[in-house]
């Protein structure tokens, strides 16, 4: 450096020392003061003395902000005219600084990496608030680099929510997040979207730290083609589709689709429910005559005069038959080597040579004859607005192969070419994997395998949820099979949809879908605009068993949880409220599948719930009043009101409460529910117009039966009455027990003290401890401890008993209380053996599955070993067993038609313990007398395909210490 330089450059750090240590100059009145950094920009604009924080790429990301105190019960803050305004280089950065007469002072610093600190005092000990509006459309979010502060809990938005103890946004349609860290109370309200920031009561310094990370989607999470969705035609929220592949066993024949086998499904869908849906396709699925345009139109013209919205599934890329590309191989694509990239697909799924080729389109004559063709056939001439397009993520790839499609520019171009050829407001949806590739193309896509045969399929339901409603309508495939399942998987499945706004897809033989599963899908039925708050895929899903969705209406705020079973036998659950960000302290719960009003719990409550096989449990978790009734679910949908609830407002008027309320989304027909809890009160008067309005009296709760006569919407009104002293409610309407807890009853009321109570139970197991008090002492609440003596009871069974609390004089609402205890299961001593088998069908299959506990995984015998195929269980030390349970997979059917179960001896020797015919999911086997060996060996003797088999489990079942 020459000696010229070296001055300069002494002069210029000089320059900037003296600017740093003279701080911020003063800013005069009229003027507007700027600080920029990096890419960002901070403006206080003297015209309206708003403050706001911009991208140079992506404009304004927060307006209006401010910031203030209450001095006694006025606030003071940013915006008056009389601020004194300074902007200049410090040490820590570019700085704003804002005095407001002599009660708060509030610096604002570019501190570089395009993060801004917000710093805040008042000289007296006030509490300090902040507010900011977003410039666009946002959305309350935990982002990637947060995630561990998630409490295992997947949280949805519906509407306008206040979130307590969240603070970053997300703004879709520039790809933008604002990291906020803060150790402020934190909420979000309002519409656009409001940040309000505040310290506790008290607290006179606020800090508040905000990270802008552009291109959040794109360059964080990786997702290449971001692009925010439109929502266009039907399509408001995501579809909701019965879907003809599962059900009808498309794999089987040829064609499967017939109309004879179609036409009392479609009607069943139309009856059952459309209604309930408002828009709902019918999709057919593979194997279709796809060269008989009459039949398909038929086909098409049949659904749509049912009300229903044509679907058809294709694979666009290869529906041009092999022989076309041994006539004309520039159409298709290529390696480096110049041989044929195939994919999965077909018109009707394969041919007998395998995959077939891709086309190529960007050749020209490939796309006119073939590709668009197929896509102009579909659209207009067999008349479908819904186009389920399968294989995509293998296509994409062998795009990104080829040396002549152009890598994954040519691929978006053919999805380009689809979406012109039948408009923008037609259905795209993409499958078979994840085709992130399609973002900004497609209109939703399938997020996973085909899962429509798995208990359910809940882990793609988390994995990929952050995309929903997005960037697209992720659709997890069907709740399928459902004629065949237990209503509590029904449930399970249609909650994890319900809660997310994802597609719901049916697949079924629906004409035998019993009447309680499709009790379930009605009331899932439809989607609601429901946002992600987890913005990053979801990898650990087991750890995630508890969804919240917080619902925000012009009236109030409140949640619905959903609360999951993923394995494949009964467990005791935690309800931990603890893991929720509720607002109010107290709330009500209430479960809606079974309609059981469970209590009035505190906002870190911890309920055990009684979970069966894959079952779910729904409830509403609504913020209790404490001075009149609440109303606390609905039942027209699972979201208890966030549907269907459009007004509600209460009136008060000489010992009276009067709900007044407006509800849509009603079915004629279907009478609808609204479910209070009565507090102090009693309903005495309900009107509906049209129609009628029936009270029915539930111990704790008043359900209000709306009959709309015919139609979907209704005013409607429910009076109570304030119930004279002395009164007394109890707090809990049902309990699960955990073995080893301490359960107890709660009760409040009026004028209770120093009157007796009696503990009545309907069971000697059941009794109270022997500290319970006998009388209430000058109180108006009391707490009765009881305990359940479970001894002797069979593992796996539901012990079910009932309480009352009798208080003398008094009425006491509800009467009794339900307890229920599941007895534990005793250890499933097959997950510590090491497992072998007879041979494996592939990589995927091996022997091992049988036993981790997983049941999507299974063991299958290696191909055409239908006789004598074996998986052996062995430990390391002998263990006893008197119970084995051998799930098979029968997705394809039972295939098992004669088995034994060999036992190791003490000199290694084997001997046959018990044998039999047929199997099916979790057949028990117990047997006669208790089994020590270090080694266990299901032999299927004979089958008629080959086994498979999900898990094989072994127990220690009845024991003298139980």
């Amino acid at each position: 450096m020459t000696v010229d330089k070296l001055f300069s450059a002494c002069c210029l750090l000089t320059l900037l020392l003296i600017s740093a240590a003279c701080g911020p100059a003063p800013v005069e009145p009229g003027e507007d003061a700027v600080i920029t950094r990096d890419n960002i920009d901070v403006r206080y604009d003297a015209a309206s003395r708003g403050i706001a924080i911009a991208d140079r790429e992506a404009g304004i990301l927060l307006e209006d902000i401010q910031v203030s105190v209450l001095v006694g019960n006025l606030a003071v803050g940013t915006g008056d005219e009389d601020d004194q305004i300074r902007a200049g280089d410090t040490a820590e950065g570019p700085t704003i600084t804002i005095d407001v007469a002599d009660h708060l002072s509030v610096r604002i610093t570019l501190t570089g990496n395009d993060t801004i600190d917000i710093h805040a005092e008042s000289s007296e000990k006030n509490r300090v608030f902040f507010n900011a509006t977003s410039a666009r459309e946002s959305m309350p979010a935990i982002l990637e680099g947060a995630k561990e502060t998630d409490r295992s809990v997947l949280l949805t938005t519906l509407g306008p929510v206040q979130v307590r103890e969240l603070s970053s946004i997300f703004l879709p349609a520039i790809d933008t997040a604002l990291a906020m860290e803060t150790e402020s109370i934190a909420h979000w309200s309002g519409d656009p979207l409001a940040r309000r920031f505040s310290t506790q009561p008290g607290g006179n310094r606020f800090a508040l730290s905000i990270k802008v990370d552009r291109h959040y989607f794109r360059d964080t999470l990786g997702i290449e083609f971001y692009a925010p969705m439109e929502k266009r035609g039907y399509w408001h929220t995501a579809p909701m589709v019965a879907m003809t592949w599962y059900g009808i066993e498309g794999w089987k024949g040829r064609p499967a689709q017939r109309r004879e086998w179609l036409e009392p499904q479609v009607d069943w869908v139309a009856r059952n429910l459309l209604p309930y849906a408002g828009d709902l396709v019918f999709q057919l699925d593979d194997n279709y005559p796809h060269d008989d345009n009459a039949f398909m139109r038929d086909l098409s013209d049949m659904i749509r005069k049912r009300g229903l919205i044509p679907g058809i599934w294709f694979t666009p890329f290869g529906v041009a038959p092999r022989g076309v590309a041994d006539a004309h191989p520039d159409w298709f694509l290529r390696d480096a080597a110049g041989k044929p990239l195939t994919a999965f697909g077909g018109v009707n799924w394969s041919d007998e040579k395998g995959a077939p080729p891709v086309l190529n389109v960007t050749d020209p004559e490939a796309v006119e004859k073939w590709y668009a063709m197929f896509w102009k056939r579909a659209s207009d001439d067999w008349n479908f607005d819904f186009f389920k397009i399968d294989g995509q993520p293998t296509v994409a790839k062998r795009y990104r192969e080829s040396a002549n499609g152009n890598g994954v520019s040519g691929y978006r171009k053919g999805l380009a070419i689809g979406r012109e050829v039948v408009g923008a407001d037609k259905f795209i949806n993409g499958c078979w994997g994840t085709p992130v590739d399609a973002l900004g193309i497609v209109n939703g896509s399938r997020t996973g395998p085909d899962t429509g045969n798995w208990p359910h399929a809940t882990g793609v339901v988390l994995r990929w949820n952050f995309l929903n409603n997005v960037c697209w309508w992720s659709d997890p495939d069907a709740a399928a099979n459902l004629f065949k399942a237990t209503v509590e998987r029904t449930r399970h499945n249609a909650q994890a949809r319900a809660l997310t706004g994802q597609q719901f897809l049916t697949d079924d033989v629906w004409t035998d879908v019993p009447e309680a599963n499709l009790g379930v899908w009605q009331r899932s039925h439809p989607t609601l605009d429901i946002r992600p708050v987890n913005l990053y895929p979801i990898e650990n899903w087991q750890e995630y068993d508890l969804f919240d969705l917080r619902i925000a209406k012009s009236w109030g705020t409140w949640d619905v949880a959903g609360l999951f079973n993923y394995d494949g036998t009964a467990t005791v659950k935690t309800l931990d409220l603890g893991r929720l960000r509720l607002e109010a302290p107290e709330a009500h719960l209430y479960e809606y599948w079974t309609g059981t009003y469970l209590g009035r719990f505190t906002r870190d409550a911890r309920i055990s719930r009684i979970m069966a096989p894959h079952g779910g449990q729904l409830f509403s978790i609504v913020p209790a009043s404490g001075d009149r009734p609440d109303l606390i679910s609905t039942s027209r949908h699972a979201s208890q009101g966030g549907l269907d609830l459009q007004g509600l407002n209460w009136n008060r008027d000489k010992g009276r409460h009067v709900a007044e309320g407006l509800s849509s989304h009603l079915v004629p027909g279907d009478p609808s529910e609204l479910v209070f809890v009565n507090g102090p009160c009693r309903a005495v008067e309900a009107t509906c117009s049209p129609g009628s309005a029936a009270i029915e009296e539930d111990g704790a709760v008043t359900r209000v039966v709306l009959d709309t006569a015919g139609e979907s919407a209704a005013h409607w009104t429910v009076t109570f009455e304030e119930l004279s002293a002395p009164f007394a409610c109890m707090e809990t309407g049902e309990l699960h027990v955990e073995p080893g807890s301490s359960p107890s009853i709660g009760i409040r009321g009026s004028e209770l003290e120093n009157r007796s109570l009696e503990f009545i139970s309907s069971d000697p197991r059941i009794r109270t401890t022997p500290d319970a008090p006998t009388s209430i002492v000058d109180t108006d609440r009391a707490s009765v401890p009881f305990e359940i003596d479970l001894r002797g009871l069979p593992p796996g069974t539901i012990f079910t008993g009932k309480v009352e609390v009798s208080i003398e004089g008094i009425e006491t609402v509800p009467r009794a209380c339900l307890v229920r205890a599941l007895i534990p299961w005793p250890e499933n001593l097959a997950l510590g053996a090491e497992a072998t088998a007879s041979s494996i069908w592939s990589e995927g299959f091996e022997a091992r599955r049988v036993n981790d506990a997983d049941t999507k995984t299974r063991w299958n015998s290696v191909k055409g070993e239908t006789r004598n195929a074996w998986v052996e269980l062995a430990w390391d030390e002998a263990v006893t067993i008197d119970r084995v349970v051998i799930d098979e997979c029968v997705d394809w059917g039972n295939r098992i038609e004669s088995w034994r179960l060999d036992a190791e001896k003490n000199d290694g020797t084997r001997i046959t313990i018990t044998r039999g015919e047929g199997v099916g999911r979790r057949f028990i086997v117990d047997l006669e007398q208790p089994t020590t060996t270090a080694a266990l060996r299901l032999i299927v003797e004979k089958a008629s395909d080959v086994p498979t088999i999900w898990e094989l489990e072994t127990y220690r079942w009845r024991s003298e210490e139980r």
